[in-house]
């Protein structure tokens, strides 16, 4: 009987720390939607900083730093994300979004400095 309680206390734990890890990316996407673009950041370090996330929770984290980055408009910051994001998870969804925005960025740069000579 111990072993199967042990057994249903272990299973119960685990269950609970991911419903608590994937509680912090609901709040820092909460915190986005709702403007708060500063604290969607410092919640993203904390469960960045506290959590064990897999590679696509990471780079969800990251980018949703980035965007908040840019709509303090910190573009350096943001654009530093996106370089990361693309170039340590290249596979996951947000590596590719990070890398189309970074493609964009720079086809922008090209263009308008073709207009300037």
């Amino acid at each position: 009987m111990k072993p199967v309680l042990v057994l249903f206390m272990a299973v119960m734990l685990v269950g609970c720390a991911s419903m608590v890890r994937d509680g912090a990316i609901i709040r820092a996407q909460d915190n986005f939607a709702d403007g708060d673009y500063a604290d969607a950041i410092a919640i993203a370090d904390r469960a960045l900083n506290a959590y064990d996330y897999n590679d696509d929770q990471r780079a969800q984290l990251l980018f949703l730093k980035a965007v908040s980055y840019e709509r303090m408009e910190d573009y350096q910051g943001a654009l530093a994300l996106y370089r990361y994001i693309a170039y340590k998870y290249p596979e996951t969804e947000y590596g590719f979004r990070a890398a189309t925005i970074l493609q964009s960025v720079d086809s922008q740069k090209t263009k308008s400095s073709g207009q300037s000579t």
